[in-house]
């Protein structure tokens, strides 16, 4: 009787070793995971700054061009009043030939 409860003594300490062991397996694993979970944290972290980075960069790309826009309309502005200024000038020199042209037979009646 005295083999039977050491032989049940020795088989219940064996267990607790195996059981031992492998709670130690399962700390380290949970330590792994949890050293895991906080590089995907950080690696995740990165991403999001990076992306916030784009897009700051996407907002300042998207101001410059509406200023673009705005100044490719002045410039089309401009251009337009330069045209109608230029046809204005070709009138008044239209004009201008006219009356040099009329002053010139004025002129002729008065030469001897």
């Amino acid at each position: 009787m005295v083999d039977e409860i050491r032989n049940g003594t020795q088989a219940a300490v064996d267990e607790m070793h195996a059981t031992v062991s492998a709670v130690t397996n399962g700390s380290t694993l949970a330590e792994n995971a949890g050293v895991a979970i906080i590089e995907i944290n950080d690696g995740a972290t990165q991403v999001l700054h990076g992306v916030e980075d784009i897009s700051a960069s996407i907002s300042e790309q998207s101001q410059s061009s509406r200023n673009i826009a705005a100044n490719v309309e002045r410039v089309a502005q401009m251009s337009e009043a330069n045209s109608a200024a230029v046809q204005e000038v070709s009138s008044v020199v239209g004009k201008l030939e006219q009356l040099s042209r009329t002053l010139e037979q004025s002129i002729k009646q008065f030469k001897i």
